[in-house]
C-alpha cells in the first residue's frame, strides 16, 4: 500500500501544485463571487461526466485485471470497446440535453440565466473527459502506475495554458471555455500514453476495433451487461453524490450569495488536494488487491492495514493545514478569502471520517456488495442535504461543513457495522485505539485553544507524541527507510 501510494502520489503532488497555481490565479482574477461560479461550473461538469461515463471505471479495472492475469486478450478488447462505445453514445446525448435545457440549468446552478451559452461550450469537452477517465481505468487495470502518473501530471500542467489565456481575456465566462479545452488536452495525452504503454499491441488492435461496427453487438451483449451490472451501484451512488454537491452549492449561492460558495471552495479544494493522496492509493492498490481475495481472514487483514495506513497519514495532513490556515489562504488564494478560515476546523474534522467512509465504500465495491454500497450512498446524500437545511438558519455558512461531518459519521458507522455483521470483519484492537485516539487528538488540535504560537507549538508536540506512542517499531522503520532512500536520491548518495 505504501509503495503503490508513493508512486501514484507523484501525480497527486503535481496536481496539487497545479491546483495551487489555478487557485491563486482564479482567486486574484475572479474574486470570491467569481470563484463561487467557477466552482459550481466545475461541479456540474463532474456530475455530467459521472453520468456519461456510466461509472463503469471500477468494472473496467476489475475485469482488465482479471482477464490480464488469465491471458484473455480478446476479452480485454471486448471490455474496452464496449465501454468506449457506450460512453460515446451517452456523451453525445448529454450534449444535446444540455443544449436543450441550458437556460433552465443556468438559472438553477448559478441563480443567473446569463451563463447558458457557456454551459453549451463546457459540454463540448465532456466526451473527451469521459474517454480520458476510461484511459485512466485501463492503466490501473494493467497496473501501469507510471503511465498514469505521467498522464495525470502532463495533463494537469498543460491545462494551465488555457486557464491563463481564457480567464485573463474573458474573466468568469472564460472559465467555462477553459474547462472544455482542458478536457480535450487531457484526452490526447491519455490516448498517446495508452498507445505507448499498454501491452501486447493492444492499442493498435483497439484502434481497429473502435472503428469497426461489426463486433459491437456481440461485445455489448457479452461485456456491456457485465460492466453496467457491476458499475450500476457506483453509477447511481456517484450521481447521487454529485447531485447532492451541486444542490448544496446551489443552495449556498441562493441563500448566502456566490461569495459564500467561493469561501467554501477554499476548504473544499484543500480537502480534495490532501485526500487524493489516500483515495488514489486506495484505487491503485487496495481495490485491485481486495478484489482478488476470497479468504475473509486475509480480507480482514488487508482492510485493517489500509485503515491503519490512512489514519496515520491523514491526521498530520489535517493538523498541518489547520495550523497554517492563515498562511495557506493568503498564499494560495488572497486576503479576500480570509473569511473561509472559520470553516477549516469543521471541514478538516469531517475529512477524517470521510477517509474512513471511503475505505469502507471501496471495500464494498471490491467485495461486490453493491446493494449495501448504494444504501450507504443514499444515507450519506440524504444526511448531507437534510442536516444542511436544518442548520442553515442557525449555523449559517458553517452548516455545510457541519452537515459534512455528521453525514460522514453516520455513513461510516453504518458501513463499519455492515462489515462486522456481514463480512466477518474484525477491527483490530490496536486499530480501534488508534482511531479513537486519532479522533480525540484531531478534535483537540482543531477545536481547542486560541490562535497563537504557544498553543500551536503544544498541538504539534501532542501530534508527535501520538504518532510515536501508537505506531509500531516496524512502521517507524518503514517510514524512516523510505525517507532515507528518497533523500539519498535527491542529494545524490542513493539509487
Amino acid at each position: 500500500m505504501f509503495k503503490a501510494t508513493a508512486i501514484v502520489s507523484l501525480a497527486t503532488v503535481i496536481n496539487i501544485i497545479v491546483g495551487i497555481v489555478r487557485a491563486k490565479f482564479t482567486a486574484v482574477n475572479l474574486g470570491p463571487a467569481g470563484v463561487g461560479i467557477f466552482a459550481q461550473a466545475l461541479n456540474f461538469q463532474q456530475l455530467i461526466i459521472t453520468v456519461t461515463s456510466l461509472s463503469i471505471g471500477v468494472g473496467i479495472i476489475k475485469y482488465i485485471s482479471k482477464y490480464h492475469a488469465q491471458g484473455e486478450a480478446l476479452k480485454i478488447e471486448g471490455i474496452i470497446s464496449s465501454a468506449v462505445w457506450m460512453q460515446l453514445m451517452i456523451s453525445l446525448a448529454s450534449i444535446v440535453f444540455i443544449a436543450a435545457f441550458s437556460i433552465l440549468l443556468s438559472g438553477f446552478l448559478f441563480s443567473n440565466k446569463a451563463y447558458w451559452p457557456y454551459l453549451i461550450i463546457l459540454s463540448i469537452g465532456i466526451p473527451f473527459s469521459v474517454l480520458a477517465s476510461t484511459g485512466e481505468s485501463i492503466m490501473f487495470g494493467f497496473g501501469s502506475f507510471k503511465a498514469f502518473t505521467k498522464a495525470r501530471g502532463l495533463s494537469a500542467i498543460l491545462s494551465l495554458i488555457p486557464l491563463f489565456f481564457f480567464i485573463r481575456i474573458m474573466s468568469i465566462k472564460g472559465s467555462f471555455i477553459y474547462l472544455a479545452v482542458a478536457s480535450i488536452i487531457t484526452f490526447f495525452i491519455y490516448a498517446y500514453l495508452l498507445y505507448k504503454n499498454i501491452p501486447n499491441g493492444l492499442a493498435q488492435k483497439m484502434l481497429k476495433i473502435l472503428f469497426a461496427i461489426s463486433p459491437l453487438k456481440g461485445n455489448l451483449k457479452k461485456f456491456g451487461r457485465d460492466l453496467l451490472t457491476y458499475g450500476g451501484a457506483s453509477f447511481i451512488a456517484g450521481i447521487l453524490n454529485l447531485i447532492t454537491i451541486v444542490s448544496l452549492r446551489s443552495f449556498l449561492i441562493r441563500f448566502f450569495g456566490a461569495e459564500a460558495n467561493g469561501y467554501y471552495q477554499v476548504v473544499f479544494a484543500l480537502s480534495s488536494y490532501h485526500l487524493m493522496f489516500f483515495t488514489n492509493g486506495l484505487w491503485s492498490y487496495f481495490y485491485p488487491n481486495a478484489s482478488a481475495i476470497d479468504n475473509m481472514r486475509h480480507y480482514s487483514v488487508e482492510l485493517n492495514q489500509t485503515m491503519r495506513f490512512c489514519i496515520f497519514g491523514i491526521i498530520p495532513f489535517i493538523a498541518g493545514i489547520f495550523l497554517f490556515k492563515y498562511a495557506i489562504v493568503h498564499m494560495l488564494f488572497s486576503s479576500k478569502f480570509i473569511y473561509s478560515t472559520g470553516l477549516f476546523s469543521t471541514q478538516l474534522f469531517g475529512d477524517l471520517f470521510f477517509i474512513m467512509l471511503y475505505i469502507m465504500g471501496t471495500s464494498l465495491l471490491a467485495s461486490t456488495r453493491l446493494k449495501a454500497y448504494l444504501v450507504s450512498s443514499i444515507l450519506y446524500c440524504a444526511s448531507s442535504l437534510g442536516f444542511f437545511l436544518l442548520l442553515k438558519d442557525t449555523a449559517g455558512l458553517k452548516a455545510i461543513t457541519i452537515s459534512y461531518i455528521l453525514a460522514n459519521i453516520i455513513s461510516f458507522a453504518f458501513l463499519l457495522y455492515y462489515h462486522i455483521k456481514n463480512l466477518d470483519f474484525k477491527l483490530y484492537t490496536r486499530n480501534l485505539k488508534l482511531l479513537v485516539s486519532g479522533i480525540i487528538v484531531s478534535a483537540i488540535i482543531l477545536f481547542m485553544g486560541v490562535d497563537n504560537f504557544v498553543v500551536y507549538g503544544l498541538k504539534i508536540v501532542l501530534l508527535i507524541l501520538w504518532v510515536l506512542l501508537f505506531s509500531t517499531n516496524s512502521e517507524k522503520k518503514t517510514v524512516m527507510n523510505f525517507i532515507r532512500k528518497r533523500s539519498g536520491i535527491i542529494f545524490g548518495y542513493g539509487q
